[in-house]
């Protein structure tokens, strides 16, 4: 779980951007049901680690939290079409370029 202060820097926005945004902490699960852990794990085990993040958060055929969120916000865009038209995407905030392509790699198979 994150730090207190993290969850409410989340959950505080400060402006209007942030206002019209969604943040969401969405812990990832291995094929054992146990977390999956990236910080602090060795840096050549790093690549399947995030591999394995990349394939939690996809899911059965995009059935996983990813899909989730792009289904929600292409309803929300129908609904509220003001603040939310045109925004069906996500962010996925990673620690270099090497982990960048790692994700979106693996995204872009499993998807």
């Amino acid at each position: 779980m994150p730090e207190p202060s993290a969850t409410e820097a989340m959950a505080a926005p400060t402006s209007l951007t942030n206002a019209q945004s969604r943040f969401k902490f969405l812990p990832q699960f291995n094929r054992k049901d146990e977390p999956i852990r990236i910080s602090g794990t060795p840096e050549r085990q790093k690549m399947g680690m995030f591999k394995e993040m990349a394939q939690a958060l996809v899911g059965n055929n995009g059935s996983g939290h990813l899909g989730q969120e792009l289904e929600e916000l292409k309803k929300l865009g129908e609904s509220s079409p003001d603040f939310w038209q045109d925004r069906e995407r996500l962010l996925l905030l990673v620690n270099s370029y090497d982990q960048a392509r790692w994700v979106t790699d693996e995204i872009r198979q499993c998807w």
